[in-house]
């Protein structure tokens, strides 16, 4: 895993974050070490955060000659949790992707990073491999309606049936694109159903905007409206008002199997491939070649038509492509993608208020933390598929952003520790998580 140190050359990370962060706790005499085990700082009074995994059996081994001291993040080439009986520190690294890139100039990942993109083949890792970004794909979303409200084709506080009328609940007709952009509509994360059975209505569980509740179905239904408004596709829409003007050259919202040779596969906790992970990819690309279009221009009649054809529930946790999780994408893109779009101003007012430290606003989480020097605000998203377990952090005042992607379902664990220590501090949004 490499990560840009201001410039256009990469680091190891472990050559960038040498030193334990401050707040861990050492082991007493005779314990092993558990990196998990934290003071939670933004606890009432500060509790240790301990964790499922800090149970004794899984917990790093130590050095021989520092049997009490933090063991030092490792970032090394290797499978994500191979399957191994010995729980030696090999059995828990995980694979990855970091990168950090800043707003005003072009940052391009340019050096090989070491990194296997499968278990089995053992590929490296690049700036150009391919990950499923998961819900750092809603940033991306956000961003296009941040693009049509600035021509004046999108208005953050019109009801979602003002532009798509097929809510008939009477307080879902209340819901705003503000609502859904800050996560405050009240729609669940996914709706499900049972195969053969009606799809539950859309419907909020509170009144809209009176608190935050995560919401990968307001995105979606963002989705529609989105299509509704440019008479396009997702994929190309968002080809236009996004990826384009970033830079994006190497980025589809479907997989396509041509990048096979370059994508970083899926693994479980176990460090083995998941399999079919890239079957309603494939599917859906094949549906749309019959159909004589693009995969980018297929609008919400197609895919919806290739989701009940293929016997799933016509919901869109089942649908390709979706704003709320599909997009693929590289290291190189992505930090294109946030040196571009940090520079929309008012991405860190918030809208909905979580807790003491967090807020969500339109399209980005809000972290702030106090410091001696004043407050400090990052904007933060977490994503998880599986076998993906993503986040990006940005500093927008600094102009700033790191992001880590890994092709592993243990993939949180790695992450979390690559952004506290390479801030320097507790996050609270590790905390809610």
């Amino acid at each position: 895993m490499l990560i840009n140190n201001g410039s256009r050359e990469f680091t190891p990370l472990n050559r960038l974050l040498p030193e334990p962060i401050s707040a861990q706790v050492p082991a007493s005499p005779g314990q092993p070490y558990c990196p998990r085990q934290r003071l939670n700082p933004y606890a009432s009074p500060p509790l240790p955060d301990l964790r499922p995994d800090c149970s004794p059996d899984r917990s790093p081994d130590r050095p021989p000659d520092r049997p009490n001291a933090p063991r030092r993040l490792e970032i090394r080439p290797a499978p994500s949790l191979p399957r191994r009986t010995d729980r030696s520190p090999q059995s828990r690294r995980r694979t990855g992707y970091g990168g950090r890139g800043r707003t005003g100039r072009q940052t391009v990942l340019d050096r090989p990073a070491r990194h296997a993109r499968s278990r089995l083949l053992r590929p490296p890792v690049t700036p150009a491999s391919l990950f499923q970004a998961a819900s750092l794909t809603k940033q991306l979303t956000a961003h296009a309606a941040h693009a049509l409200r600035a021509s004046g084709k999108l208005d953050f506080d019109r009801p979602l049936v003002s532009y798509l009328d097929d809510l008939p609940h009477p307080t879902a007709r209340t819901v705003t694109l503000r609502h859904v952009l800050s996560h405050s509509s009240g729609f669940p994360n996914w709706r499900f159903t049972e195969r053969g059975k009606p799809a539950p209505a859309l419907e909020p569980a509170f009144p809209p905007g009176s608190k935050f509740q995560y919401s990968g179905e307001g995105y979606f239904y963002l989705q529609r409206i989105l299509e509704e408004v440019t008479g396009q596709g997702f994929g190309q829409l968002l080809a236009e008002l996004v990826m384009k003007p970033a830079g994006m050259t190497d980025s589809t919202l479907v997989w396509d199997p041509a990048t096979l040779h370059r994508t970083a596969l899926p693994h479980n906790r176990r460090g083995e491939p998941r399999q079919n992970w890239d079957k309603s990819a494939r599917a859906l690309r094949d549906y749309a070649a019959k159909l004589g279009k693009p995969v980018e221009h297929l609008r919400y009649a197609d895919y919806a038509a290739f989701t009940r054809d293929s016997g799933n529930p016509p919901l869109p946790n089942w649908m390709l492509p979706n704003a709320a999780s599909s997009l693929i994408t590289s290291a190189n893109d992505y930090a294109r993608f946030l040196a571009w779009s940090l520079k929309t101003p008012g991405l860190d007012q918030p809208v909905i208020q979580m807790n003491d430290s967090l807020s969500w606003g339109l399209g980005w989480g809000i972290e702030r933390i106090p410091t001696t020097k004043g407050a400090r605000t990052f904007l933060w998203q977490w994503g998880d598929n599986g076998g993906y377990k993503n986040f990006v952090l940005a500093e927008p005042a600094e102009g700033d952003a790191l992001f880590v992607f890994t092709n592993g379902d243990s993939g949180a664990r790695l992450y979390e520790r690559v952004l506290t220590r390479a801030t320097g501090m507790e996050h609270p949004a590790f905390f809610w998580l």
